[in-house]
């Protein structure tokens, strides 16, 4: 049994013997390792430590965070999707950093639409625990992210239909 904290403190050669147990390397910046490792072995529900919070990784997430993603996701297609009958009557698109991969290749499109989308959600899942602005969970913005597609997606519904009823 390792002697406490408070007992190397206070006798020096404990101090020497805990030093020789370690090795050396600090196993919390090893932030790939442990996504890895937790994703077959789940461990980590929250920080050990107050030092850590601020960059603390989960391996053990909510199922209802998993719904969230999920939705935003399938959502996120389903943008895709509507965005490309929306051009194809003769609507503009106005996210500027998409139009030159809607007008090029259509697979480039989804593939870098879901790409950017599944990298951005898998960084707030990651950060779900971490404070935005010292006040604010990450996992609320992605609540907030799924807020904005359902929203997206019943202005894209509202466009088709209206000009359906046009033609």
């Amino acid at each position: 049994m390792r002697p406490s904290a408070r007992n190397a403190n206070a006798n020096p050669d404990s101090a020497g013997a805990i030093a020789c147990q370690r090795s050396g390397e600090d196993r919390r910046k090893r932030v790939i390792w442990s996504l890895i490792y937790g994703s077959v072995q789940r461990r980590r529900r929250s920080a050990r430590r107050t030092e850590d919070s601020a960059t603390f990784i989960a391996d053990w997430h909510s199922p209802s965070l998993m719904y969230v993603v999920v939705a935003i996701l399938l959502l996120s297609a389903t943008d895709a999707i509507l965005t490309l009958q929306l051009l194809q009557i003769g609507a503009h698109e106005a996210n500027i950093f998409m139009v030159g991969l809607i007008h090029g290749d259509l697979q480039t499109f989804a593939a870098v639409k879901m790409g950017l989308t599944g990298l951005g959600v898998t960084y707030l899942v990651i950060r779900n625990e971490a404070l935005l602005f010292g006040r604010l969970q990450v996992r609320y913005v992605l609540h907030f992210v799924l807020v904005c597609y359902i929203a997206l997606i019943g202005y894209e519904l509202t466009l088709l239909s209206a000009v359906k009823r046009m033609m």
